[in-house]
C-alpha cells in the first residue's frame, strides 16, 4: 500500500515509536532538524563540536524516549581531549538543550568538515546519563567509559556491558545549505516472558528474528534515511513491514530552554554579598545561561533577598 507523504511530517522534529510484532522488537525513530539548528546556531560552533552536539542531541533523545519518567533526563561527556564538557537535557515534554565546554585552539585543523573520532575529541573520559524525577525521589545514574570512534558506538558498549538487551542504533547526521538534520533509528527486542528464558527453543527463535530484523537494516543507506522526499513512516514501512510493523503515535521534539531571570536571580542572591561584589562591573553583575546563552543583568539591589 502506497502512503500519502505529509509535508509537514517531513519537516517535524519528533519521534516516532514503532514495534514489530513478529519479531518482538520496539523502536524509534528520532527526526531533528529544527532543534539541531537553534541549539548549534545559539552557540556558533565550529564543525566538529557542532557534529558531536548533534550526535549527542539524537543520543539523548532516543535514550530518554525509552523510559517512563516526569523530570530531565541528562546525558553528560566529560573527556581529556579539546572537547572537555559536554550536556544535553530532555523533558518529558519533549524540550531539549545542550551546550559544549572545549578548547578551540585545541581542536584537530582539519579543514574539511569530515568526521572526527572521539578519541580526537574527548580524549579519555566518560559518558553518563542521569533521570532526575525531582526532590524525594531516586535519581538513576548510567556511565560507561569513552571507547569507541563514535559516541554511539559507547552507548553500544554501555547496552552490551549493563542492560544486557539487544540493542542497535542506527545514526545519520549531515549539514547543507539549509543547515543541520539528523535521524536516528533505534531497535531494542523486548525480553521474554520470565517462564521462557529456560526455553532453548523460544531463545534459538528470539535469536534469529534479532538477526533477521538486522539484515533488514543493513539494507538502509544514510543517505535515504535523510532523503527528505520520504517520510519516517515510509521509511519503516519499506523496511520492516514483513515484520508486522505498527507505528505508534508520534511525540513532538523542540529545542526550549528553562533558563529564566528569575531563576538565575534566587542562585545569585545565594552568594555571600563578598563574592557578589567581586562579580560587580559598573555597579552591575552579568550572567549567562551556557545552554542557551541568553545574557541577564542585576543590580546590587536586585540581589538583595526578599
Amino acid at each position: 500500500m502506497k502512503q500519502k507523504t505529509d509535508l509537514k511530517n517531513l519537516l517535524a522534529d519528533r519521534i516516532v515509536p514503532f514495534t514489530l510484532q513478529k519479531a518482538n522488537i520496539q523502536g524509534r525513530l528520532i527526526e531533528l532538524q529544527q532543534s539541531f539548528n537553534t541549539i548549534i546556531e545559539q552557540h556558533h560552533y565550529p564543525y566538529p563540536v557542532a557534529y558531536a552536539l548533534a550526535e549527542c542531541l539524537l543520543l539523548a533523545t532516543s535514550l530518554s524516549s525509552a523510559l517512563k519518567y516526569q523530570g530531565v533526563f541528562t546525558l553528560q561527556i566529560k573527556g581529556s581531549g579539546p572537547i572537555r564538557l559536554m550536556v544535553v537535557d530532555c523533558t518529558e515534554q519533549g524540550h531539549l538543550r545542550g551546550y559544549a565546554q572545549f578548547e578551540e585552539n585545541q581542536l584537530p585543523m582539519e579543514k574539511t568538515n569530515n568526521f572526527l573520532s572521539v578519541p580526537k575529541l574527548f580524549g579519555q573520559g566518560y559518558l553518563a546519563f542521569t533521570v532526575d524525577q525531582g526532590p524525594h525521589t531516586e535519581r538513576y545514574q548510567g556511565i560507561v567509559e569513552l571507547t569507541g570512534l563514535t559516541l554511539t558506538d559507547c552507548v553500544h558498549q554501555y547496552f552490551r556491558q549493563s542492560e544486557q538487551i539487544n540493542t542497535t542504533l542506527f545514526i545519520a547526521i549531515a549539514k547543507n545549505a539549509q543547515g543541520w538534520r539528523g535521524k536516528l533509528l533505534m531497535l531494542q527486542q523486548l525480553p521474554l516472558p520470565t517462564a521462557a528464558y529456560h526455553d532453548s527453543n523460544q531463545q534459538a527463535e528470539r535469536d534469529a528474528e534479532w538477526q533477521e530484523t538486522l539484515v533488514y537494516l543493513s539494507t538502509l543507506k544514510r543517505s535515504e534515511i535523510l532523503d527528505t522526499k520520504i517520510s519516517s513512516e515510509q521509511l519503516l514501512y519499506l523496511l520492516f513491514h514483513e515484520q508486522l510493523l505498527a507505528i505508534h503515535k508520534m511525540r513532538p521534539l523542540i529545542a526550549k530552554c528553562r533558563c529564566s531571570k528569575a531563576k538565575i536571580q534566587q542562585v545569585l542572591q545565594s552568594f555571600p554579598p563578598a563574592e557578589l561584589k567581586i562579580l560587580q562591573i559598573d555597579g552591575m553583575i552579568g550572567a549567562n545561561c551556557e545552554f542557551c546563552n541568553s545574557q541577564y543583568s542585576f543590580s546590587e539591589k536586585d540581589l538583595v533577598p526578599s
